[in-house]
């Protein structure tokens, strides 16, 4: 889409330039005349400034980075970031590490949800 908006920009750009310089033209496919002199410094000035209006916000937009990638060690229950740990294994202890992204869905039994154990209710 960036460049996409910058190529309208540049297009919008010469529209206006060649506008503003030729106020007179001749359509010789639809065999129409169509004089702007009195409208062509305005409307050209308009299109020029759109242009570089679209050509400004595609150089400044500012793009959302990926966001960072979450993992987790099943086994000693460890956070890391993807970067930290590039090759996706533990640097504690060896374990493949997995996404913390649905890790309690996927395992209900390490979730903490406030309840005691079943060991100590049933004491």
């Amino acid at each position: 889409m960036n460049k996409t908006v910058m190529l309208a920009g540049i297009v919008l750009i010469f529209l206006g330039i060649g506008v503003f310089t030729t106020p007179k033209y001749y359509s010789h496919k639809y065999e129409r005349y169509m004089d702007m002199t009195g409208y062509n410094k305005p409307y050209g000035v308009a299109l020029a400034a759109a242009g570089a209006l679209f050509v400004r916000k595609s150089l400044t937009k500012k793009y959302k980075p990926d966001p960072e990638v979450t993992l987790i060690c099943p086994k000693c229950d460890e956070a890391f970031e993807l970067t930290e740990s590039s090759e996706k294994r533990c640097p504690k202890c060896g374990t493949d590490l997995e996404l913390l992204k649905g890790f309690y869905e996927r395992h209900p039994e390490r979730k903490e949800n406030g309840e005691p154990q079943r060991q100590e209710r049933d004491m």
